[in-house]
């Protein structure tokens, strides 16, 4: 499998220089004040800007000159078949001339602006910031063949026969008009292939449970800072008064918290609404499932009413029922993640997740580790930063288990990861120069061994195991 995306860096804050290779499933491991939220802030920003750049990689995905003689074979007989060579050669044309316009514009961010703006800081902080080198490779392999991605046109079969991509008339149809346009059908294709693999990146900052807890108290902020700004002006106050109510008044957020924050603020429009999540509409019921196991059979939900949401369980005829304010702080962790899933998800999506064993007890660490990896194997891809062995550990079981085809203690095999799409990466001190590096981890059979947590395990196990001695030589001597 390879890497769909590539950054070299230097200078990111306590970070002196490394490179971060993704793949479906990656863990960026290390010590606190390592630089891995740096890391995951600046992959976030980059993802963000791509995604902006969607209309002008579009364009690209014109097709009108490239189909003549199947536009002159269906105006003729009302049926094409393109030999599959030929339509991937002219699809990777297309990804290939994105990926060169991507380069493009990663060559020209303004390296420390960038990184200043993502963190709303001060731009000298960021001044020896230097983006060395970055890829984003589309994959088109088997693309095509995916059904999701084939337009649905009333009265035409669309599909993929043997070697061939077929277009013809439905036996239902008795419209004779072959007004459709080849060019036009094939270009919308392309284009629902590259939406369903390009990585639209959702990231977890470690303040999702706070942003849950005071978000009423946000939007209350938000709301008199508003009311007042149009007193100002109502009284036609000079600019400058406005300025300093604004600065008096606004909390100083990173992107990735605004836009949590902005996410979770949307929960309600988005459930009033009836959206669902094209990831929640073919594992909704599995999903649902894992997330009671992870909350000890309690789930969420919105009352109205009360304009709160709450946390529920069915026992024995009634609900037990309570605020999620005054749930606990592993229920708040996981809120955000379980409505992202549930109203927006959807394959080729990037997930960013910020320590994630913040709250939770180690089973309920392995129980995340699992559900993540489930996700990675439906095409939601995975970066988790993290200093918890328990989830390096699950993450090598699920290798393992993968390597074995054992059932025996991961019995779904929607959870097992296969080796060459993982990645692994560590913050590493050299101890020379005091700064950290990231390091690129070799994933064996086995997994990935992560230096710094295995010393600490080592060095703990050691000394318990030397206490334990002197104890028994107490008892022998008493």
């Amino acid at each position: 499998m390879a890497d769909f995306f590539q950054l070299d860096f230097r200078n990111l804050g306590p970070l002196k220089e490394g490179r971060l290779k993704l793949r479906d499933f990656n863990l960026v491991c290390g010590m606190n004040n390592s630089g891995k939220t740096y890391l995951a802030y600046l992959l976030f920003g980059v993802l963000k800007m791509l995604l902006g750049l969607r209309g002008e990689f579009i364009e690209m995905f014109d097709t009108q000159e490239d189909f003549e003689e199947e536009e002159r074979e269906w105006l003729k007989s009302g049926s094409v078949r393109i030999p599959e060579g030929r339509l991937t050669r002219l699809f990777e044309e297309k990804v290939n001339a994105v990926n060169d316009q991507t380069e493009y514009h990663m060559k020209n961010l303004k390296d420390a602006a960038f990184l200043a703006n993502i963190f709303n800081s001060n731009v000298q902080l960021f001044q020896e910031l230097s983006i060395v080198s970055s890829q984003i490779t589309i994959p088109s392999f088997n693309s095509l063949r995916n059904e999701e991605y084939i337009p649905k046109i009333p009265g035409l079969v669309l599909e993929w026969n043997d070697k061939e991509f077929v277009v013809e008339k439905s036996k239902s149809c008795f419209n004779d008009n072959n007004s459709i346009s080849i060019a036009q059908l094939f270009s919308s294709y392309f284009i629902e292939a590259l939406d369903g693999i390009w990585p639209r990146p959702y990231l977890f900052s470690t303040e999702r449970s706070s942003i849950i807890l005071f978000l009423k108290e946000l939007d209350r902020n938000r709301s008199n800072l508003i009311d007042s700004l149009q007193r100002l002006e109502n009284m036609r106050k000079p600019n400058k008064d406005i300025a300093r109510l604004l600065t008096e008044n606004s909390s100083r957020f990173s992107e990735p918290t605004a836009v949590n924050i902005e996410r979770i603020r949307d929960i309600t429009d988005r459930l009033n609404k009836g959206h669902t999540g094209i990831l929640w509409r073919e594992y909704g019921e599995e999903l649902q499932k894992r997330f009671e196991e992870l909350n000890d059979g309690f789930t969420y939900s919105w009352d109205e009413e009360s304009q709160q949401f709450h946390y529920i369980r069915h026992q024995e005829g009634e609900n037990i029922q309570v605020p999620l304010h005054a749930a606990s702080s592993m229920s708040r962790e996981l809120f955000d993640l379980y409505y992202y899933l549930r109203l927006q998800a959807a394959p080729g999506d990037i997930i960013i997740i910020d320590e994630p064993e913040a709250y939770l007890h180690p089973q309920k660490q392995m129980q995340l580790t699992r559900l993540l990896a489930f996700l990675s194997t439906r095409r939601i891809r995975i970066l988790v930063t993290t200093h918890s062995d328990f989830i390096v550990r699950e993450v090598n079981n699920l290798i393992l288990a993968n390597e074995l085809q054992s059932k025996e203690f991961y019995s779904n095999e929607g959870e097992w990861l296969n080796r060459e799409n993982v990645s692994c990466s560590e913050t590493i001190l050299d101890e020379q120069c005091r700064e950290f590096m990231l390091e690129q981890k070799t994933v064996y059979l086995h997994g990935a061994a992560i230096e710094r947590i295995d010393n600490a395990i080592t060095e703990q196990a050691s000394v318990t195991a030397r206490l334990y001695d002197d104890l028994q030589e107490i008892d022998r001597n008493a």
